[in-house]
């Protein structure tokens, strides 16, 4: 059981990006207007038709002699929005993928050999300490808050009053709730590393 929950405290990184990563393909978000409901779509088409309408719409008013000020300045954020939202999951998964695989190296073989400092230093070449592994989700969070940025644009540029729904939890509060859990294993699963030497972050020496 000790052994169950420290692995499972090096592969929560991992977990949250995944369960994140298949909650944005869900058709789980909508947009309410005037009480009318638009079309509930996922994440990642939502992203994807943003991205495609902002960069027609910048090619369109590169060939326009005066260009409306806010249709390009909506363009813009909203691209640069959906760039960080995927560059922040994908993060997210690579950061997390790594930390499985060479934590899980790194605690599986006995302590202090060569077979486990060798993956011990290739985790902490990418992944520096535990704090930044416990934070590996939140780089998920500019995907969770896409949507709300979307309908604040609107607000801003168009005055257009648009309210976010979401299917089941928002998604704002399942990557918080993942984030937590990751957070009460690292402290949860501390006696044991100690005890059974599985730190994936310290040198254990061999004892004669």
């Amino acid at each position: 059981m000790k052994k169950l929950l420290v692995y499972l405290k090096y592969l929560m990184p991992l977990i949250t990006a995944l369960s994140f990563a298949a909650y944005i393909f869900a058709p789980s978000v909508f947009f309410v207007h005037n009480g009318d409901v638009k079309r509930r779509q996922s994440f990642v088409k939502l992203a994807d038709s943003t991205y495609t309408t902002s960069r027609d719409r910048l090619d369109k008013l590169a060939n326009e002699a005066e260009p409306d000020v806010n249709d390009r300045s909506f363009a813009r954020e909203a691209i640069a929005w959906v760039v960080a939202s995927r560059i922040g999951i994908a993060a997210a998964l690579i950061f997390g993928t790594w930390t499985a695989i060479f934590a899980s190296l790194g605690i599986s073989v006995p302590a202090g050999s060569a077979a486990s400092l060798r993956p011990k230093l290739l985790l902490r070449l990418v992944v520096p300490n535990k704090w930044f592994m416990a934070l590996t989700p939140l780089f998920c969070l500019p995907y969770a808050c896409l949507p709300a940025f979307i309908a604040r644009l609107y607000k801003k540029y168009y005055l257009y009053e648009v309210t976010v729904g979401y299917e089941g939890i928002a998604p704002f509060w399942l990557l918080m709730i993942l984030t937590a859990v990751g957070f009460g294993l690292l402290f949860a699963a501390a006696h044991a590393e100690r005890e059974l030497k599985m730190d994936a972050y310290r040198r254990y020496g061999n004892k004669k």
